[in-house]
């Protein structure tokens, strides 16, 4: 009697009863995580490892379901950046705006006081401020400085 494509096991899962099917479900339900992806099937990871070599397609939803954390990981920079967070802001212009100019290079920094005028400032002490425009003035990155700023208010 013929399997059905949709009940075909693999061999590495045979012994688990583990279908093509139920492995794709798991997968998308945990995000393309193996480890809990084995888990949620009760079997070892290797199991699911050896799946991915006799069936390739696995490495291509694999891949479609971590995409999924990276939408939502862009979405929270998103919220974060609309709310002022300067960590965010930072991680933005270094990453998404290296194109317009925002990178780390000595001979490349950005106008930081153009950049800082648009972030909410108005948690920092004006000794804090202080400093930070000190190293702006100097041509140095503040991003550490900012960085240590937001932990500490942060922890207050």
């Amino acid at each position: 009697m013929k399997k059905q494509t949709g009940d075909r096991k693999d061999t590495a899962g045979r012994d688990k009863g583990i279908s093509l099917n139920l492995v794709i479900n798991a997968i998308n339900r945990n995000n393309g995580n193996i480890t809990l992806t084995a888990k949620s099937l009760s079997c070892e990871k290797h199991v699911i490892y050896k799946m991915m070599e006799t069936h390739p397609e696995l490495r291509e939803i694999i891949s479609k379901a971590r995409e999924t954390i990276v939408d939502e990981a862009e979405e929270s920079l998103l919220r974060n950046i609309k709310e002022g967070n300067i960590p965010s802001i930072i991680f933005a212009l270094k990453t998404l705006g290296k194109s317009r100019g925002y990178n780390t290079t000595a001979s490349k920094l950005p106008n930081w006081a153009a950049v800082l005028k648009e972030a909410n400032l108005k948690k920092l002490t004006d000794e804090q401020l202080a400093l930070l425009e000190k190293a702006i003035k100097k041509g140095k990155d503040p991003t550490g400085i900012l960085i240590e700023l937001w932990a500490n208010a942060a922890s207050d």
